[in-house]
């Protein structure tokens, strides 16, 4: 019996872990970014970190609304995958790789138009800060049709339960984005420095060498290798389409639900001035970290669910669930105790010697950690379901939870109350309690229904 629990967790770990660092290694990259911003000096580093933020904030929105729609593959390649139907594989990726170029372009067609709207009055950001951030969001933008067409490789490898080639590729992509972030924004080995472009470029740049690395990794590999050499308009048909859309369509939608909410807090932290939107972003980009490693659990859940309905294996799909909920209640508890215990040092790394930063950042991390546990669970819940292909109720609770219950909420305690970010972080953590709880109740009576599972 120990056997076989332990061996759950190994197929967990397995499979969430690629993810996980590949993840992780994103937002490393997001926090050296930061670093380097804020390590410019002064007013204008503040300034610099500001500009980021504020950008990010919209392109995010636009970056996890494509890739949510790619998420639709991954279901359908990993049932497909357990009953071995290597032509079906195919015909999805081929689908998907038109989906996800379609995409990418439309994304950063409509980033370029957006941009000016951060220079706009109307949105209340600093005068130094929104010039800045409309440069950085044309230039990042462009970024998105690599990113598209690399979404394409990574869920079907994904969906084959190998995660590992997607985790490469990005590890290297990223080291490529601190060296050309190095160079661009500081103006080392013969560049100009850039400040906030140069930042900018680099992540183009990074994007672009992301391709090609998965490319190399596909035809270095025996399983993969083929699908460079698939012909790309070759059974195109409306049905796959239609099919991967109506998975990715709502998880795209629940993505952007989420992050929305995180973007509007952004945006709502600018009205308080860039010092405060800058103790904002740290904070986020930390519990973004922490979010890395439950999306890698979430991705596991999608896989595993969807692998156990293509054998018809509902007993293992049960002690799938459950592995994976123990592995992330055990995971983001430690994050929560450790965002309490070291509150004001991780604000110190990025705001040395500068208490007043410290002391409106620091309480931030308390909120942070008290929402750590929810935030984990209610995101491998909506892993799970839609592995079960059930992605149309819980995208009416997230809708529900980020924009009645966590914005609501976010505007109460920041302006009414005058908590200013602090109220902002305790709006956007009962929106995640709400969530947690609605969709494990959610993913509870799909299993119970389920035949040969008793939850």
């Amino acid at each position: 019996m120990g056997f076989k629990i332990g061996r759950e967790y190994r197929e967990n770990i397995i499979l969430a872990a690629p993810v996980m660092f590949g993840q992780a290694a994103n937002v490393l990259t997001g926090l050296v970014d930061n670093y380097m911003l804020a390590h410019i000096g002064g007013v204008e580093g503040e300034t610099a970190l500001a500009a980021c933020a504020a950008a990010n904030a919209i392109f995010i929105l636009v970056l996890l609304g494509g890739t949510g729609i790619s998420y639709g593959m991954t279901p359908f390649v990993s049932y497909s995958h357990a009953q071995n139907d290597t032509h079906e594989i195919d015909r999805i990726f081929r689908n998907g790789q038109i989906i996800n170029i379609c995409i990418g372009v439309i994304s950063a067609l409509l980033l370029l138009v957006t941009a000016p709207i951060l220079s706009s009055k109307a949105l209340g950001q600093d005068p130094a800060v929104g010039p800045a951030a409309e440069q950085y969001l044309m230039i990042v933008g462009l970024s998105m049709i690599p990113v598209m067409i690399f979404q394409t490789y990574k869920q079907t490898s994904d969906g084959m339960s190998n995660t590992w080639p997607g985790m490469i590729a990005v590890i290297i992509a990223n080291g490529i984005n601190v060296v050309a972030n190095y160079a661009l924004i500081y103006g080392h080995w013969g560049f100009d420095a850039m400040g906030v472009q140069g930042a900018a470029w680099g992540t183009f740049i990074s994007r672009i060498f992301l391709v090609f690395i998965m490319i190399g990794i596909f035809w270095n590999m025996k399983t993969f290798k083929h699908f460079i050499l698939l012909h790309p308009l070759k059974e195109i048909k409306k049905r796959t389409i239609k099919k991967i859309l109506g998975i990715g369509t709502p998880t795209s939608l629940q993505m952007l639900f989420e992050i929305g909410v995180f973007s509007a807090a952004t945006l709502l932290a600018g009205r308080y001035g860039y010092s405060f939107q800058s103790a904002h972003q740290v904070a986020g980009q930390m519990s973004g970290l922490t979010y890395t490693f439950v999306s890698g659990l979430a991705v596991a859940s999608t896989i595993r669910v969807s692998h156990f309905m293509g054998k018809n294996d509902m007993e293992g799909m049960k002690k799938a669930c459950k592995s994976i909920y123990v592995m992330v209640i055990t995971l983001m508890s430690i994050f929560g105790v450790s965002f309490i215990i070291f509150r004001n040092y991780i604000p110190a790394i990025f705001f040395p010697e500068n208490e007043y930063m410290i002391s409106i950042t620091a309480p931030l991390f308390l909120v942070v950690a008290a929402f750590e546990l929810f935030d984990g669970v209610q995101v491998v819940s909506q892993g799970a379901l839609r592995g079960l292909q059930d992605v149309k109720t819980p995208t009416v609770i997230t809708a529900i939870g980020y924009w009645v219950v966590a914005f609501p909420l976010a505007i109460v305690f920041s302006e009414w109350v005058g908590l200013k970010v602090l109220g902002i972080w305790i709006g956007l953590s009962l929106g995640l309690v709400f969530c947690a709880v609605m969709l494990t109740l959610r993913l509870y009576l799909k299993l119970k229904k389920m035949p040969h599972i008793k939850p």
